[in-house]
């Protein structure tokens, strides 16, 4: 894993394929700093952390979630200062903090299709040892938006129409014109890959009308905004 610098105070680490671990963001303010998305594990939390040592980085006051699915969520236990969600991401965190991790809990949510192969395969990658998963709610939620001062800028948190997943979060740094949208632009893995087109549609227009020069998503490399809507264009029947 490395540290990418996108401009004077956005950074990102890589995402792994192996390990399905997303990309993590890091916004460096003068008041105080924020990371985007709590990544896969308290490793994942740690291996992070380690790179912002290295450049003398200030660790994180908040991390923000941008939604609820497993690489994203469950190094919240493991982060430093407070967690930020969507009140529907909160939702679906308390209902898997019901659940057992032990391989036959496990293969049970894969019969009635609560969980899908794709996350449990990856899940036992990152898990040499179930009992370390554990899972908690954000400190803090909301449900339309909300804006972070860091001093010599503003973090902007939209709740943002998503065929990915219902609470869908893009953190938008106005003063760099970066934006970080997790997995948005992706099919949504739990409904058999379905887009739903009405989301899409309204999550093209937001991202058409919003002013930002770079895009940061989970899985894939930091794009320009035309880019962007390129890929999301491509989602389109």
């Amino acid at each position: 894993m490395e540290l990418i610098q996108h401009s004077e105070y956005i950074y990102s680490t890589t995402y792994e394929t192996k390990r399905d671990r997303p990309s993590l963001g890091y916004i460096k303010g003068s008041n105080f700093s924020v990371m985007v998305d709590a990544g896969t594990s308290a490793q994942h939390v740690k291996e992070a952390y380690a790179l912002l040592k290295e450049r003398q980085l200030p660790l994180p006051t908040f991390t923000i979630l941008t939604h609820w699915h497993w690489d994203h969520t469950f190094g919240m236990h493991a982060v430093q200062g407070l967690t930020i969600a969507h009140t529907l991401t909160n939702r679906e965190l308390e209902r898997m903090m019901k659940w057992q991790w032990n391989p036959e809990a496990m293969q049970e949510r894969l019969i009635s299709q609560e969980e899908i192969p794709f996350v449990d395969d990856h899940l036992k990658i990152e898990y040499n040892d179930l009992n370390e998963i554990k899972l908690k709610t954000a400190d803090i939620s909301f449900s339309s938006s909300m804006t972070l001062d860091q001093g010599n800028s503003h973090v902007q948190l939209f709740h943002v129409p998503s065929p990915h997943s219902d609470d869908s979060v893009f953190i938008y740094v106005p003063q760099a014109k970066v934006l970080f949208i997790g997995d948005a632009i992706c099919e949504d893995y739990y409904h058999q890959m379905n887009v739903d087109q009405n989301k899409l549609q309204a999550m093209i227009k937001f991202l058409q009308a919003l002013n930002f020069e770079i895009g940061i998503q989970g899985h894939l490399p930091a794009m320009n905004k035309t880019a962007i809507l390129n890929q999301a264009y491509t989602l389109i029947k």
